[in-house]
């Protein structure tokens, strides 16, 4: 389980940026 909550602590932070830069595109 320790290994898959560091997995999610990192992915989560790259997802929220994804979707943060999905929408600034969207905003262009």
């Amino acid at each position: 389980v320790e290994c898959l909550r560091s997995a999610r602590a990192r992915l989560w932070p790259a997802v929220h940026e994804i979707s943060f830069s999905s929408k600034m595109q969207a905003r262009r």
